[in-house]
């Protein structure tokens, strides 16, 4: 129930941020009239997002933990790899539920550099939050696993990109399944072959 709430709360406040940079401009924006125009205090604010840019980058404080906690969750005996991806559907669902916020947040990433790196930065944090889970779930050599890790993990973030700017430029797609044929097209084959 508490959770439920939280996310309510969250999406009320994206909410509003979203309709006033679209209305004003994101720079012209201030926390103190998302704030105001989700019937928040600025104070209420902070404790979903640490800044503004926060709102947009769609990363509320936590999600790193959040992806790496859905990991750990995972039936002990699933490979990495696909453990990994059902993770990160946390965030296609997340898309899928809402696509006109995600449409807006890529135009503003893609007006404003800031943004952007930002985004880089934050995808950077849920990206290492999610290879040091996935390290535990890796078996040994020891001295390979945090690169096996990293490695599996930049792999399946990039099929997710990859899924996300097709779902962008294909209006009623569905992002889950291009993330599957994503997922396919870079794993191993049985036979040994790679892609299709």
């Amino acid at each position: 129930m508490r959770q439920r709430r939280r996310r309510q709360s969250e999406g009320e406040i994206r909410d509003a941020a979203m309709e006033l940079f679209a209305r004003q401009g994101y720079a012209a924006t201030t926390i103190a009239q998302i704030a105001d125009a989700a019937g928040v205090s600025p104070r209420t604010f902070f404790r979903y997002f640490r800044c503004k840019e926060d709102v947009v980058v769609d990363s509320p404080v936590g999600y790193g933990a959040d992806l790496a906690h859905a990991l750990a969750e995972r039936p002990p005996g699933e490979p990495v790899w696909e453990a990994t991806a059902a993770a990160l559907r946390m965030r296609t669902r997340r898309w899928q539920e809402r696509p006109a916020d995600a449409h807006a947040v890529v135009d503003l990433l893609t007006g404003e550099t800031e943004l952007a790196a930002r985004m880089t930065g934050k995808t950077d944090e849920w990206t290492t939050a999610l290879a040091a889970a996935a390290r535990e779930r890796l078996d040994p050599p020891e001295d390979t696993r945090a690169l096996r890790a990293r490695s599996i993990v930049g792999a399946v973030v990039a099929c997710l990109d990859a899924a996300f700017g097709e779902w962008q430029r294909s209006p009623g797609a569905d992002l889950d399944q291009l993330f599957d044929l994503s997922l396919e097209t870079v794993a191993d084959r049985e036979d040994g072959s790679r892609g299709r």
